[in-house]
């Protein structure tokens, strides 16, 4: 029964079936919708029937192809062309020459069309297009270089493609035999499509940005302005409507509103949507027997594509760029075709057909010949290939923290230097490489799913300040790497700390809030460092009030530590931390002696650390300041309670203030405030002009021995050099 109701039904359902199956399987979706649109079309079960659309079959193919095309001018990035390798400003250019020109030689020399029909057929198969590159990507973990060749040749090479294929329409359905007159008609659609596409995308821009529309509003009043363009655009001129959407979804881009990141997962469904129904549709419309009319000729035709043209385009755009033999290999051998070739080539068919031309038919089934063989072929053996070719990727595991930019970019400074592969994203990607051209702007954060740095992240750290960029961050990548991966910065009392608004694990719960820290970072009063620690070996002391561990790091493994302020015992070899950074303490330190004879004194252990004071400084006068230091303590104990004291002196021989320290286990003769005796003695020598240094390293002295649970942990060790080591860890 051929009902057009059915049919479009038939077709959005199957797609969508089709498209989450191939998911599943981890195969290319392409490859199950032409199968599914022939079995389910006339030829076979008959459940879809794109004749009964009648002339409504163009505008269903018109429309989806507006969305798919603004989608992918979401997607391009002018200061990412900018910034990439000449290779693929080589490929969009020289390489788009050679395939479009290589192409329509071969059909013109294998069937003999004509030089407007050959070079149209050569347009058709320049694109890639991100849609069948990307999944590929995501299946192929192939080095980073090759990634983003293959990845961004996808992204900006459809735009070039519609252009070209456009201008060769124009040539081909002109009636003047003339070159200039279709030119300048290209030209005349060009400008029409330009100009409704500037309009409709600068009124989409200034609209979301001034949020005269709501949020929730955006993505519907962007699609209605884009089908507003594309149908004004048509009425005017045919075929200028495609270059209108393209144009509007680039201008949005490069304005990048704020709901840019949501506007293009919305129209990234839908895309996905419309290649379901235009693959099950076209692929339906099919007539398989002009595939056996054109027989060994069209085995040429894909033959040339696959085996010359291509490696021809590679080998001349890598030329002097220091690719290898086996990159330009792999590089030659995937360049799968796919929606915007395949809907591109049924427009002109049925347009061709409409003005009588013989071949349009034939046109369209060497366009999907192209995209059965390179999607099939290319797309199932591409994993098989990069491993024999030696170009496989060693995955990593690694940390995304997104949010406050001084913090993010802190955690992965030490997240990288304990051996984590980390990256975070603030004005740029951050974290993978010292190297400039290795960063991405924000403009390309919503392309994170194929960007090869963000490829292999499997765990992510939210640490925005504001609880609604955390909740927005965290439906996107808990969906991606799971909940129980996904964590939230959060204190509590925030919004988004116990509800399910943000399906993220609340983390550093005890901390302050990010924004604080952010502050306190920028300020040089925290810092995050790599410390050493030992594997189920708790220090009770060493973490706590001062620094608070973040992550355990084992090998190559970073372990969130939830609650710092009670960490438990390390489940690493290393802590990446964050410290409090004690003023004064940097390089005070001299030097740690324990004191052990039996009934320690004062005096004794005064004696003792002058003793060590002249040992650095021979020319120290120690029975003055002995006595001095004496006849104050006798006076005014600087016993300061805790068990610590911190008698000082000047003398003109240092430099800088300088402190000795003295661990007395048994304890002195002397008691603080509190009656608890002496068991820190703290020496402070500084010179007479320093009196500012002076109280600044006696405040640093009195803060980092003021917490009870690190002199405990001081008192308990029994090596110099590992008292210091814990003092300088504060500093």
């Amino acid at each position: 029964m051929e009902d057009p109701t059915l049919t479009l039904a038939v077709s959005a359902a199957a797609g969508t079936v089709l498209i989450v199956t191939a998911d599943r399987l981890r195969v290319p979706s392409i490859v199950l919708l032409l199968l599914g649109g022939v079995l389910l079309g006339p030829e076979v079960a008959g459940f879809v029937h794109p004749a009964s659309l009648g002339h409504g079959l163009e505008t269903v193919i018109g429309l989806a192809v507006a969305v798919i095309l603004f989608e992918g001018g979401l997607t391009l990035s002018i200061s990412g062309y900018r910034r990439a390798p000449r290779v693929i400003q080589r490929m969009l250019t020289v390489g788009v020459l050679i395939t479009w020109l290589g192409v329509a030689i071969t059909v013109h020399l294998v069937l003999g069309w004509s030089p407007p029909l050959a070079l149209l057929a050569g347009s058709l198969v320049i694109v890639t297009g991100p849609t069948v590159i990307s999944p590929i990507l995501r299946r192929v973990r192939v080095t980073e270089r090759l990634h983003h060749v293959l990845y961004w040749e996808g992204v900006m090479i459809d735009a070039i493609g519609v252009f070209v294929a456009v201008l060769c329409f124009e040539w081909l359905s002109s009636p003047d035999d003339g070159v200039i007159a279709p030119v300048a008609s290209f030209l005349l659609r060009f400008l029409v499509g330009a100009a409704l596409g500037l309009v409709a995308g600068v009124i989409i821009a200034v609209t979301l940005a001034r949020r005269w529309v709501a949020d929730e509003h955006a993505n519907i009043f962007a699609l209605s302005l884009v089908v507003l363009g594309f149908g004004s655009a048509n009425a005017l001129m045919d075929e200028s409507g495609l270059l209108a959407v393209v144009t509007a979804g680039l201008v949005v881009a490069v304005t990048r509103p704020v709901q840019l990141s949501k506007m293009k997962t919305f129209k990234l469904e839908l895309t996905e949507l419309a290649i379901g129904v235009l693959f099950i549709l076209l692929s339906a419309k099919l007539d398989l027997s002009r595939f056996s009319e054109l027989g060994l000729d069209l085995v040429i035709i894909v033959g040339v594509v696959l085996f010359v043209i291509r490696p021809l385009n590679i080998f001349a755009s890598t030329l002097g760029q220091g690719f290898r033999r086996n990159e330009k290999l792999f590089l030659s051998w995937l360049a799968p075709r796919g929606i915007v070739a395949a809907s591109m080539a049924s427009l002109f068919s049925l347009r061709l057909a409409e003005l009588g031309n013989p071949n349009a038919v034939h046109l369209e089934t060497i366009t999907y010949a192209v995209i059965g063989t390179t999607v099939a072929l290319q797309g199932l053996s591409a994993p098989m290939v990069a491993r024999a070719l030696g170009v496989c990727e060693v995955p990593h595991r690694t940390w995304l923290v997104l949010g406050q930019r001084s913090l993010g970019q802190a955690l992965v400074r030490g997240l990288r230097r304990a051996g984590i592969h980390a990256v975070t994203i603030g004005d740029r990607l951050q974290g993978v490489s010292s190297d400039e051209s290795s960063l991405i702007s924000v403009d390309d954060v919503a392309q994170s799913d194929d960007d090869p740095r963000l490829a292999d992240v499997d765990q992510v750290l939210l640490v925005h300040s504001a609880a609604r960029d955390r909740q927005l961050a965290a439906r996107v990548w808990a969906q991606r790497v799971g909940r129980s991966r996904c964590y939230s910065w959060t204190i509590p009392g925030q919004p988004d700390a116990d509800t399910e608004e943000t399906p993220a694990q609340p983390t550093f719960t005890t901390c302050p809030a990010p924004a604080e820290v952010a502050v306190s970072l920028e300020n040089n009063e925290l810092a995050v460092e790599v410390l050493q620690t030992t594997a189920n070996v708790e220090e009770p002391g060493r973490f706590g009030r001062d620094i608070r561990p973040l992550f355990w790091i084992r090998a190559d493994t970073a372990e969130l530590v939830s609650d710092p302020t009670s960490p438990g015992p390390p489940t690493g070899e290393l802590a990446v931390v964050l410290k409090r950074r004690i003023k004064g303490l940097a390089g005070l330190v001299a030097d740690v002696t324990f004191l052990t004879t039996p009934r320690p004194t004062m005096r004794g252990a005064v004696l003792r650390l002058l003793e060590e004071v002249a040992h650095d400084y021979p020319t120290l006068p120690v029975d003055g300041i002995l006595d001095g230091i004496l006849g104050r303590e006798a006076t005014m104990s600087t016993a300061i309670g805790g068990g610590v004291a911190v008698p000082h002196a000047y003398w003109d021989g240092v430099a800088q203030p300088r402190s000795y320290l003295a661990l007395v286990p048994e304890g002195l003769d002397v008691a603080g405030p509190d009656g608890e005796p002496v068991r820190l003695v703290a020496l402070l020598v500084s010179p007479p002009d320093q009196a500012k240094g002076h109280l600044r390293a006696l405040g640093a002295l009195v803060d980092v021995l003021s917490d009870e649970h690190f002199r405990d942990l001081l008192l308990r060790q029994r090596m110099p050099a590992r008292v210091a080591r814990l003092l300088a860890e504060r500093a």
